[in-house]
């Protein structure tokens, strides 16, 4: 069963679509295209291409100020995380229990 793409992914591919009139180049010229946006600083086309894939659902404050910046929208456009937030008190507990453990 395949499971459903993530809202990150989903989003970044339309946002995509609409600055590139449809037609979304490979990750290594976005990865270029974020660095030309963002004064040389940019997201490596691994990552670039692990969040289209829905592998990197979280994003970093970092990554979160380059995709703004690169799409012209605020920060808080991209969620800090997917469907959770820091604010859970057992955000941190949960992460760190070993697979199987609830």
């Amino acid at each position: 069963m395949q499971r459903p793409e993530s809202w990150l992914a989903a989003t970044v591919k339309a946002l995509l679509a609409e600055k590139y009139g449809g037609r979304i180049p490979g990750v290594r010229k976005i990865s270029a295209d974020i660095a030309a946006a963002n004064d040389g600083d940019t997201i490596s086309h691994g990552h670039v291409h692990n969040i289209l894939t829905g592998e990197a659902e979280n994003l970093t404050d970092r990554t979160r100020v380059l995709l703004a910046r690169f799409f012209g929208k605020q920060p808080s456009f991209f969620p800090p995380a997917a469907g959770r937030h820091r604010a859970d008190p057992g955000f941190g507990a949960r992460a760190r229990r070993p697979v199987g453990h609830l």
